[in-house]
């Protein structure tokens, strides 16, 4: 009995080892066919990171060489850029310095002008200044007069009456007709204008036309004209030696 359980479990121990030994068997030739397939993993990743390494390197060298190309291509381009840049440039600076001169020119012109005018100015502020005074002393002797004979009027009603002034005899030359050749004896021509000249042409005209004489206060009625400009213009008029006055009457010679 124990022989026969001896038996049974020594063959149960063979049998067991058979199956482990074919078990080990089993699992080396899975060790090998994996490690085979690993193997050939490796060298298929291997191969194709050596051909993506050459395509980079290929890349890498087509890009250089692109790079190489272009360059001189890039330079001429920078090279036109900047010549255009420096050329608009010049042509700021040119149309700048053009017009600093053209000011500058402008400026002294116009001080050349100022210079010019500034006599001119003076001279006319001047006469204008002297017409004025000889508008005033006229204006200041008409006045005297008018009191003078305003009061030798008054005299005269107070000492006789009304006979007393026919006898008294008044002057013969009213004080307008006195004020009207002290303003032409007076005033002071200046600088005869252009305005000035017209303006002498129409009154010799109408000078010429009347052949009678006409008299200042009528000349000034004509042509709207003010004593000092009506009596500047017939003193130039005379100066000039186109008109004449006898008495209180200017003629066209």
């Amino acid at each position: 009995m124990r022989q026969q359980e001896m038996h049974t479990l020594t063959q149960g121990i063979v049998s067991s080892h058979g199956v482990r030994s074919r078990t080990l068997a089993s699992l080396r030739e899975q060790v090998v066919t994996q490690r085979g397939e690993a193997q050939s993993h490796l060298r298929d990743l291997y191969k194709g990171r050596q051909a993506v390494a050459r395509e980079q390197r290929v890349a890498l060298s087509k890009g250089r060489a692109e790079l190489a190309k272009g360059r001189p291509r890039l330079r001429v381009v920078e090279g036109r850029r900047r010549s255009a840049a420096q050329g608009w440039l010049k042509v700021v600076a040119t149309a700048r310095q053009a017009v600093a001169r053209e000011q500058r020119a402008a400026l002294s012109k116009g001080r050349a002008e100022l210079l010019k005018v500034r006599p001119r100015l003076r001279s006319a502020k001047r006469q204008h200044r002297s017409a004025i005074q000889g508008w005033l002393r006229v204006v200041a002797k008409d006045r005297v007069a008018a009191h003078r004979e305003w009061h030798d009027t008054i005299s005269a009603l107070r000492g006789g009456g009304v006979g007393a002034i026919t006898a008294n005899k008044l002057p013969a030359t009213p004080t307008r007709e006195v004020a009207e050749e002290e303003a032409v004896a007076e005033v002071e021509v200046g600088e005869v204008t252009e305005e000035l000249a017209r303006l002498g042409d129409r009154v010799f005209a109408y000078l010429a036309g009347h052949p009678d004489g006409v008299r200042l206060v009528e000349m000034e009625g004509v042509f709207g004209l003010g004593r000092f400009e009506s009596s500047r213009v017939v003193r130039s008029l005379i100066e000039a030696g186109k008109v004449e006055r006898r008495d209180r009457l200017y003629f066209a010679v």
